[in-house]
């Protein structure tokens, strides 16, 4: 039941969506894991040494808030000896129990992959990952022969596909007129082993990034003078009133 496609985890990386990266949650399949199949889920979990009866409805980001409570409790009077090492033991259980449906979500990943290569959705998402950390490729071909990630070529065609849908994103927001680019000239220096004859530059790149900008709380309504001060520009080399 749980590699069935109805749980949401077919991730096709020719058809990848920016929406399927944004929407991934680890404690979302961990919740769905230990509600569609609860003994399993038990019994993973108990093979990973840690207990079942904390671990019912544990919030697998307790660890992030907890954390964050920590950096606001610098700034508070200090407490006692003995209020420390009981929230120390806290953070450590808490931790434990995190880490140990983080294990659980990723064992039973790597069961369902091998029962259905389309049901990898923490194999994909791990896969463009290692991609945007630019991961050595020998690492990302041991993750994806451990089953935690997908292969080489999964990984380009995810990226293909989240590129031309980026494209597709930018020429409609472009279409709206309501947006700003802004425009930055880098220089690139791309390293090379050995130089040849054609490295005449010593592998000096010049280049130029664009970015678009939304513009925020405009309306078309707003720009009426647009058209009129595009028409007065310099820049502009069919200006009908410079």
């Amino acid at each position: 039941d749980l590699a069935k496609a109805e749980q949401g985890w077919h991730f096709g990386a020719m058809h990848t969506q920016p929406e399927q990266l944004r929407d991934f949650k680890i404690e979302d399949m961990a919740n769905t894991m230990q509600m569609v199949a609860p003994k399993l889920w038990s019994l993973v979990l108990g093979l990973s040494g840690v207990g079942t009866q904390h671990l019912l409805h544990p919030p697998t980001s307790a660890l992030e808030s907890n954390s964050e409570g920590e950096c606001w409790a610098e700034d508070e009077e200090p407490a006692g000896a003995e209020d420390v090492s009981v929230r120390q033991k806290r953070q450590r259980r808490i931790q434990r129990n995190m880490f140990a449906r983080i294990r659980t979500v990723v064992i039973l990943s790597i069961l369902m992959q091998s029962r259905d290569p389309r049901c990898n959705a923490l194999q994909s998402t791990m896969g463009i990952f290692l991609h945007s950390c630019n991961a050595p490729e020998k690492l990302t071909k041991v993750l994806s022969r451990m089953g935690i990630s997908i292969s080489l070529s999964s990984i380009h065609r995810a990226v293909h596909s989240l590129s031309r849908r980026s494209c597709q994103d930018i020429q409609l927001r472009g279409r709206l007129l309501l947006n700003s680019y802004a425009l930055d000239n880098f220089d690139v220096l791309l390293k090379v082993l050995i130089h040849t004859t054609d490295g005449a530059q010593g592998g000096l790149v010049h280049l130029t990034s664009a970015a678009l900008f939304q513009l925020q709380q405009v309306t078309l309504e707003d720009l009426p003078c647009s058209k009129l001060v595009w028409e007065r520009s310099d820049l502009n080399p069919h200006a009908t009133n410079p």
